[in-house]
C-alpha cells in the first residue's frame, strides 16, 4: 500500500500470556479478574503521518 499507513503495534503474545495467567489465577480463587491490564503499544510511524501544518 502507497504512502504505508502508520499503525500501532500490539504485544498480542503477551497480552494472551496476561489474560491466561489471569483466567487461571481467578479460577484457582487466588483473585478477582482485573477489570482493566495495561501493557506496553509500539507507534510504528510510516508514509501516511506528515507533520502538522503551520498555524495548526
Amino acid at each position: 500500500m502507497n504512502p504505508g499507513l502508520t499503525t500501532v503495534r500490539q504485544p498480542v503474545v503477551q497480552m494472551a500470556e496476561t489474560a491466561m495467567r489471569a483466567l487461571l489465577r481467578h479460577l484457582e480463587g487466588d483473585e478477582e479478574l482485573p477489570q482493566r491490564i495495561e501493557l506496553g503499544t509500539e507507534l510504528v510511524v510510516r508514509g501516511s503521518t506528515a507533520a502538522p501544518r503551520p498555524g495548526k
